[in-house]
């Protein structure tokens, strides 16, 4: 591998891309990949990229970190090849995409591709699998919306449909956070079937959202600079009221 070359982690049919700086991989919400891994702690392993290289050191996990069949104790450097174990989960890192190279074309669009598997997975009942789908597709749209890319609205529906079932199953709410994120980055008021599936939720699950998130989403949609239409209006005020129920 040159080092023009990233590093991505693969799992499965599955390719995530390791950007440059700090990748945080756990079952907590704000982590860069999130799991969904009972053996996985909230902030379980840290892989920092830079340039082409990267290591990886274990966060004071419960159950540690595995490189090729050994638990590290130490900031490990990774190379292609290299088979990682985290929890339940293995990954392989592979050579990605080089430093610089044109972005895939839209015919090519990974997004369509992770939000299909996604999706897949949840009818399958493979919910681990689900979740991975998931998270990747959080890391490919945070990317696409900072380059100021416009998402694709499927894309964005299936994420919205993936987080609440994930959510619902896991009677866990953090599936939600990606969810407010993402869509306070596109700027755009949830779909009226999103909106009704979130409402029917039980209460166990909302107590696990983090708030803060949801509240920043409803305050750049309150913000927009462009009028909102009557439905926007009546769905933005339908999450409010849900929002003052976890918020009470």
């Amino acid at each position: 591998m040159t080092a023009e070359e990233r590093l991505a982690l693969s799992w499965g049919p599955q390719l995530i891309a390791l950007p440059d700086g700090d990748f945080v991989i756990g079952r907590g919400s704000s982590c860069d990949l999130m799991l969904d891994d009972d053996k996985t702690s909230r902030r379980h392993a840290l892989i920092r990229s830079n340039h082409g290289s990267a290591t990886i050191e274990d966060l004071g996990s419960r159950n540690g970190v595995v490189v090729n069949d050994e638990k590290i104790t130490e900031c490990t450097a990774l190379r292609a090849g290299d088979k990682i174990g985290i929890g339940a989960q293995s990954f392989e890192v592979v050579a990605g995409r080089r430093r610089g190279a044109p972005a895939p074309t839209a015919a090519e669009n990974p997004r369509l591709a992770v939000s299909e598997a996604a999706v897949r997975s949840l009818a399958q009942g493979d919910l681990s699998a689900a979740a991975l789908g998931l998270s990747t597709l959080r890391l490919t749209l945070r990317a696409a919306l900072a380059r100021g890319l416009r998402a694709e609205p499927i894309v964005l529906q299936r994420y919205a449909q993936v987080a609440i079932e994930l959510a619902q199953k896991r009677d866990d709410g953090r599936w939600l956070d990606g969810l407010f994120e993402i869509w306070e980055q596109w700027g755009t008021a949830l779909p009226q079937d999103a909106v009704e599936h979130l409402e029917r939720l039980q209460r166990s699950v909302w107590h696990t959202i983090d708030a803060a998130k949801l509240a920043r989403y409803l305050r750049k949609l309150r913000s927009a600079e462009a009028p909102l239409s009557a439905g926007e209006l009546e769905r933005i005020g339908r999450l409010e009221v849900m929002l003052h129920r976890v918020q009470t």
